[in-house]
């Protein structure tokens, strides 16, 4: 069973565990093979997951402001969707946010767009931190175990943290269809 991690260390820990390898007491210049690669799958699987939209990472009104001397407006790495609230759609090139219905990437006026943000793991919610842990022992211990019966109760584990998370999104969120904006446009014609 995955304890609740609060940082990375604990995720990594659990990790390891899945494999039946010893915890470590620090991420500072790791040279433990297992580490890296833990290290390198939980920060895989936090992206992956973010990408899909939650309460605690999503901004529907982001106001972008450019640099005064150049007009640019610089990407955070940070940033992994965005779309402007007026319709315009942008993406990052060299480093700067690009209009692509305009053609440019000089902006005179701040912007507004709705983004989805890269969270640090330790500030996450706790159930997204259990499911991201248990989602990165999984392919962890699948990947460097192999064991299939060890996998199966991993993947077990994954399911019961994932509803875990839902259930929170969903008491944080409160969807409805009276929410949706379609829905709510089709209710208005009537």
């Amino acid at each position: 069973m995955i304890i609740t991690p609060n940082t990375t260390l604990d995720a990594i820990n659990e990790m390891l565990a899945s494999i039946g390898e010893a915890p470590v007491d620090t991420l500072e210049e790791v040279e433990n093979v297992d580490v890296m690669n833990c290290k390198r799958i939980l920060d895989s699987v936090l992206q992956e997951i973010q990408e899909e939209q939650w309460s605690f990472n999503y901004h529907p009104q982001y106001t972008l402001t450019p640099d005064t001397q150049t007009g640019y407006i610089y990407w955070s790495p940070t940033f992994l969707r965005l779309k402007g609230t007026d319709g315009k759609v942008y993406q990052e090139r060299s480093g700067v946010l690009f209009s692509l219905t305009d053609n440019t990437s000089i902006f005179t006026s701040p912007i507004t767009v709705s983004v989805v943000i890269l969270v640090p793991f330790e500030d996450c919610p706790t159930a997204f931190k259990r499911y991201v842990t248990a989602r990165a022992s999984r392919l962890f211990s699948s990947r460097y175990l192999g064991d299939g019966q060890v996998t199966q109760e991993l993947y077990e584990e994954e399911q019961r943290a994932r509803a875990r998370f839902y259930s929170y999104e969903i008491d944080m969120t409160h969807p409805s269809m009276a929410n949706n904006s379609e829905i709510q446009q089709l209710m208005n014609r009537g």
